[in-house]
């Protein structure tokens, strides 16, 4: 009985505390995220065999061993370290125009560049991946051209940019909050930035941040949509479309013999 008493509480809390969905996201160590997270771990894992939870890593189950993989512009290392933890046979390469070298594990190979001058050898890589870069920057298609250029041929090159939806969202949400953001990318940009250079695009498509936390987002918007109306919490309902909207947007492309 106590139980249930406490989660009517909390229910009403919920729905009825305006600033409630604020608090429990900051001051109880962003659970939102951590769950979030979790998911998504879950999803990784399931990538292995299942490509639609995550396009980038599933082509990383198939490349050979031993195979060299380079990320251009990679942040903190999440990408490659997420590579690292499920082939770590796989030689792994970074470059990026900032010194970020000592905050990197050993294993990954950094070289302070920027993408559109690569110093390695024509058909080096077996996999190029590049996650949000190209919207900042003026010639993206320096990049693409360096890209095509030491990746090995019939292999693959993986670009992903935030997808234009976020032009439409306010304050911290926009694509315009990050004053370094120059343009964003519907899909059919991507794909005609591949064309213009006669590559194989095999795939593309839009990405949410994690697919099973929307569903289940997408489920409770109702709830969710009725208490921002009822108390103006704007906070709230663009937490909720930034999870349910598209998020970035892909293109997955093979290098053939074809000369751009």
């Amino acid at each position: 009985m106590l139980y249930l008493i406490l989660q009517i509480k909390q229910i009403k809390m919920w729905l009825f505390n305006k600033n409630y969905f604020k608090l429990w996201y900051f001051k109880k160590w962003n659970i939102f995220w951590q769950v979030s997270k979790i998911i998504r771990q879950k999803e990784d894992n399931l990538s292995k065999n299942i490509q639609f939870f995550n396009q980038a890593l599933h082509i990383i189950f198939k490349l050979p061993k031993g195979a060299k993989v380079l990320d251009v512009w990679c942040w903190v290392g999440n990408w490659l370290k997420l590579i690292h933890k499920y082939r770590p046979d796989i030689q792994l390469y970074w470059v990026d125009i900032w010194d970020v070298e000592e905050f990197l594990p050993k294993y990954i190979n950094f070289t302070k560049v920027s993408g559109d001058n690569l110093p390695f050898e024509d058909n080096y890589f077996d996999y190029v991946t590049c996650f949000h870069v190209l919207e900042h920057i003026l010639t993206p298609q320096n990049f693409v051209k360096e890209f095509f250029r030491v990746l090995k041929p019939w292999w693959y090159c993986y670009i992903e940019t935030p997808h234009i939806v976020r032009l439409f969202f306010p304050d911290k949400w926009n694509f315009y909050n990050d004053y370094t953001h120059i343009k964003p990318y519907p899909v059919s940009w991507l794909i005609r930035l591949i064309k213009d250079y006669n590559f194989n695009y095999i795939k593309w498509w839009k990405a949410r941040r994690n697919y099973f936390v929307s569903f289940v987002l997408i489920l409770l918007s109702p709830i969710i949509f009725l208490k921002a109306v009822i108390w103006l919490d704007r906070w709230a309902f663009y937490t909720l479309l930034d999870f349910i909207f598209w998020w970035s947007c892909f293109v997955i492309w093979q290098k053939t013999n074809l000369k751009s």
